[in-house]
């Protein structure tokens, strides 16, 4: 599909940065232990500059605002995250980036913005096709990335526009708020299908895992919601799905707690040089390795059942020792969604 679609038109693209990205909407912008107020209901400048002083700290290159930010701030908000060396993604309808009589790309712009999350498509057909052509054809005169939520599923565009960093097109983490639909059967079963068109908006990273029995759905304000899953498999959603922007949904005090799951997480690349699939079946198990420069990176999920397998490291280089970190479930991860373990190993290619 990709390669179906026309040449890049963009004459220049290096200002265009794929990477990770925090954000609140997620866990509903709780943040534990700070001394302002939280919460999705108390958005403000503070609490934005918060996620970027944390964004900063932990080498994420965004930070985006989703519904409910102000235009009262942006403009300072953007000043203050250009000297922390984090880009701001501001979230709109598709209507307002279309209709706007005083061209809402033209003035975030002005304010600093450095790209827009466009959602509620809500169609499917040619018209929206145009639609998201015209995004990110404005878009990019601005030099802004682009993020489709509410969106058909990609059609190669990101080949001819790449400032389209992620499509959702997805039954994305959000659903968490409202069904029991996204199980590790569906993380299992999605990428075989939907991943095949391009990347994918999942925007994983849930610290809130639960058994299934455990699981609600709820859309609570000021309450983040639960995920089905252990940790080490929502991790492994950071290696195995596509997503040129890579959202961390959870929150940045959750992420504190846990140093060694944060360490991942700064440091896991969100493009990469060359992608091997190891080993898989639908609906049932998935293991790839990804290499970015000298970095390999090696995920695995299972649907409900507990498996072991083995990796063959012989895509590794001759003669070379890597240290490896390994996130894996611990012995109760099944009746203990949160609890993981991290094992270092030295391996080489005949590992």
């Amino acid at each position: 599909v990709y390669k179906l679609a026309d040449p890049c038109r963009l004459t220049d693209t290096s200002w265009i940065q794929p990477g990770k990205s925090a954000w609140e909407w997620w866990h509903k912008a709780v943040l534990e232990g700070v001394d302002f107020p939280s919460g999705n209901k108390q958005l403000s400048l503070q609490l934005y500059k918060y996620y970027i002083d944390w964004a900063s700290k932990n080498h994420i290159e965004y930070m985006t605002l989703d519904a409910g930010w102000s235009e009262d701030y942006i403009k300072e908000l953007c000043s203050y995250a250009k000297e922390k060396n984090v880009k701001i993604i501001v979230w709109t309808w598709a209507s307002c980036a279309r209709e706007n009589p005083s061209d809402w790309i033209a003035k975030m712009h002005s304010y600093g913005v450095s790209g827009a999350k466009i959602d509620f498509f809500e169609r499917n057909d040619q018209i929206a096709m145009r639609w998201g052509k015209e995004f990110a054809e404005r878009l990019a005169e601005k030099q802004m990335v682009a993020i489709f939520h509410g969106c058909p599923v990609p059609t190669g565009l990101h080949r001819t526009y790449p400032n389209i960093l992620n499509y959702e097109a997805v039954r994305g983490a959000e659903c968490n708020f409202w069904e029991k639909t996204l199980t590790p059967e569906y993380h299992t079963r999605f990428p075989f299908i939907r991943l095949l068109a391009g990347p994918a908006d999942y925007t994983p990273g849930s610290m809130r895992s639960v058994t299934q029995d455990e699981f609600r759905p709820m859309d609570i304000d000021n309450t983040p919601p639960m995920s089905m899953g252990t940790r080490s498999h929502e991790l492994s959603m950071f290696v195995i799905y596509d997503q040129w922007m890579a959202y961390l949904c959870d929150s940045p005090t959750e992420y504190n707690k846990y140093p060694d799951v944060l360490d991942f997480l700064s440091k896991v690349p969100a493009v990469w040089d060359k992608t091997l699939p190891l080993e898989a079946k639908l609906s049932e198990y998935i293991v790839t390795a990804k290499q970015k420069g000298n970095d390999w990176y090696v995920g695995g999920m299972t649907n409900w059942d507990a498996r072991s397998t083995e990796v063959n490291l012989s895509f590794l280089k001759d003669n070379v020792s890597y240290q490896a970190t390994i996130f894996k479930d611990a012995p109760d991860s099944y009746e203990q969604p949160k609890e993981y373990m991290v094992e270092k190993r030295t391996v080489d290619n005949k590992t």
